[in-house]
């Protein structure tokens, strides 16, 4: 499972190794604004200025003081201790309805360098009135309290999280020196955590289930929490101006403490700095800005970490020698209004690029359709997806209740793949679909599951394996065996596949004949231990 959040490309590395990519000199690069080349996109030049850095939003910073925008509104404080009553920074906080059902009201939301997270106590707080508040470093290990909050009345809560095993991170820049500067360090999230326990755990569980906590910086290093001894996990930095990283950690049986690792920043960057222009008539929404067209692998690094911000003022790095299309969006209520796509052309390490003010032009229903089980009735809540054929953003919505749906977007984006899935049922597509279809439909059938564990050879981390099954007339699934080497894949329709191991350091295992037969989980003898060898000359 990968997290649906910020979503940044980088470089894949082990810990310690030298990176991938271009690395400049010692000396830092003279930084330059350009103008945009002509036809790059559509730009409103009044007194076009860089963008200053402090403009620049990073709402889930654990090293930037928390700040109360409204002293009308009162906050609801959480305060996350460790076992020791140490306070811990960083830490993923929801605030739950309080029936044992009750959805997220609010967050998640990282806990500062003090150990609080604040919320306000607004309409949306009230009308709940009594709640739960958890947080979470270590999965399977959530802890909660109950709440009561009233509008114009502050509330506070003490949670003691533990906090597991905590690794000191040093992050080195590409010549291998101490990083002056504020990095980003967490884990990403690839599988399914461990369940929490108790009355609440599924409520917990699926609040929790896609965000990490963000390491603090502590000296030269980055105390990062919620790690297991002996887990395999995915470690993800990024800091201004340079590429970020993704390293396979292993974390050992017996640890020392403080537990220490070193990780190194990609080559330098170039960056554009722009200021989001939305219609007239906008006011108070938020804007958010991605590439479009990145073909390396995602690396999501927390639901927590926004991908929006309330200020128009942007910088966005993108890698040295690569031209890049750039989408900046406005968003009411979580919805996208109001749209831009720009060209950025290729720069230099240091380079930074003036974009000045982009101009965003309302977005249009490009794609609508309905969405139904295989005894055609509707399904509610199915996400359906429609991706580009060129350079453009994916969109993305949910069916209502009547299983209907509509794709808003800028107009001449076409055509689509358009994809539909819900929870228990089998992905659908459509192929080559024209924009301006509004007549579309799409079948979900009940789907099933394939389980079995992998034994990977010495040396080889399971986190860089894949399983996936196979169907001649679909499009295969794919997941990453879990720290013991268990997997699951899901959404499977009804048939015979074909079930195949594969990565670095090992020969592809295939296992063919495996029938699925929803909505049973299919549990064959073969596949409950999965032994790929090693290549015949070795490890790589």
């Amino acid at each position: 499972m990968v997290a649906a959040a910020v979503v940044s490309t980088g470089n894949w590395s082990g810990v310690g190794a030298t990176p991938s990519g271009e690395s400049a000199s010692r000396t830092e690069p003279t930084a330059r604004t350009v103008r945009p080349r002509p036809g790059a996109g559509t730009f409103a030049h009044a007194e076009p200025s860089p963008v200053p850095e402090t403009e620049v939003e990073d709402p889930d910073d654990p090293d930037q003081p928390d700040t109360w925008a409204d002293p009308a509104i009162k906050p609801l404080t959480v305060l996350v201790v460790d076992l020791e009553d140490r306070p811990l920074g960083g830490v993923p906080v929801v605030v739950l309805g309080a029936a044992t059902d009750g959805g997220t009201v609010a967050g998640p939301k990282l806990t500062r360098r003090d150990g609080r997270a604040r919320f306000p106590v607004d309409l949306a707080l009230e009308r709940e009135g009594d709640l739960i508040v958890a947080a979470r470093a270590m999965p399977g290990a959530a802890a909660f309290a109950p709440v009561s909050v009233t509008l114009g009345h502050a509330s506070d809560v003490r949670l003691k999280v533990d906090p597991g095993l905590v690794a000191a991170v040093r992050v080195l820049d590409p010549e291998g020196l101490p990083f002056q500067g504020t990095a980003r360090v967490r884990k990403i999230v690839m599988e399914d955590p461990p369940p929490e326990a108790g009355p609440r755990g599924p409520q917990l569980t699926a609040a929790l289930s896609e965000t990490t906590p963000r390491a603090v910086r502590e000296g030269d290093r980055y105390l990062l929490p919620g790690l297991r001894v002996r887990e395999e996990f995915l470690l993800f930095v990024a800091a201004p101006g340079f590429a970020s990283t993704v390293s396979s950690v292993e974390a050992p049986e017996h640890p020392p403490k403080p537990w220490s690792l070193e990780t190194r920043l990609g080559g330098r960057c170039g960056a554009v700095v722009f200021r989001a222009l939305p219609p007239a008539g906008f006011e108070g929404w938020a804007f958010g800005a991605r590439f479009v067209d990145d073909v390396e692998m995602l690396a999501v690094a927390g639901a927590d970490d926004r991908p929006t911000q309330t200020s128009p003022a942007f910088r966005r790095d993108t890698p040295i020698g690569q031209a890049r299309r750039l989408r900046v969006d406005a968003y009411a209520t979580g919805v996208a209004v109001a749209s831009a796509e720009v060209d950025v052309p290729a720069l230099r390490a240091g380079e930074t690029l003036d974009l000045g003010s982009i101009k965003l032009d309302p977005v249009r229903v490009v794609l609508a359709g309905l969405v139904v089980d295989s005894d055609d009735r509707p399904v509610e809540g199915a996400t359906v997806e429609a991706l580009p054929y060129g350079a453009a953003a994916p969109l993305a919505t949910v069916t209502d209740a009547a299983g209907t749906f509509s794709l808003k977007g800028l107009l001449g984006r076409g055509p689509y793949h358009v994809a539909a899935h819900a929870p228990g049922r089998a992905t659908g597509r459509l192929d080559v679909v024209a924009e301006g279809s509004v007549d579309l439909r799409l079948m979900l059938e009940a789907a099933g599951a394939i389980e079995g564990r992998v034994f990977a050879p010495e040396g080889v981390l399971r986190a860089h394996l894949r399983v996936r099954a196979l169907r001649a007339d679909r499009a295969p699934l794919a997941t990453t065996p879990s720290a013991d080497g268990a997997f699951k894949l899901t959404g499977l329709p009804a048939g015979v596949h074909v079930v195949i191991v594969d990565g670095p350091g090992i020969e592809p295992l295939r296992v063919g004949d495996v029938v699925v037969t929803p909505p049973e989980t299919t549990k064959d003898d073969r596949l409950m231990r999965l032994e790929p060898r090693a290549p015949s000359g070795g490890l790589p």
